[in-house]
């Protein structure tokens, strides 16, 4: 179950994910509206919150963070980040997928839209 007390592991050094996971995992009450996520959807068994470029017809889009997360209560955290609607992180991996014990299971790198390598993927 991913707790926040988990040992968690930010991958490339990206220590705000870390801060993010924990605030996800705690469940640290506003800080989706705080920090401005355009749509928020809670249902049984956890919530996913996303960011949209609402001048260019709601494209999932965030500079500052990930652009969506996806939190399964005792399952994982996936964080997305994209710019302009397609999966793009110039610093680090643009998919990050957090098991439920607090620790990267899978990464995808992405550059503007094309995939470019990752890790723990099924072959």
């Amino acid at each position: 179950m991913i707790n926040a007390d988990s040992s968690t592991d930010a991958g490339s050094g990206d220590a705000h994910l870390g801060n993010l996971l924990e605030q996800v995992v705690r469940g640290e009450p506003g800080w989706q509206t705080d920090t401005g996520a355009t749509a928020f959807l809670e249902f049984d068994t956890g919530w996913i919150a996303v960011w949209g470029d609402r001048e260019r017809g709601g494209l999932l889009h965030r500079e500052d963070g990930p652009a969506a997360i996806d939190f399964r209560a005792g399952e994982s955290v996936t964080f997305q980040f994209r710019e302009h609607g397609v999966l793009h992180r110039a610093t680090g991996p643009a998919i990050v997928h957090y098991g439920a014990d607090g620790t990267i299971a899978h990464e995808e790198w992405w550059h503007e839209g094309e995939f470019v390598t990752g890790t723990g993927m099924a072959a």
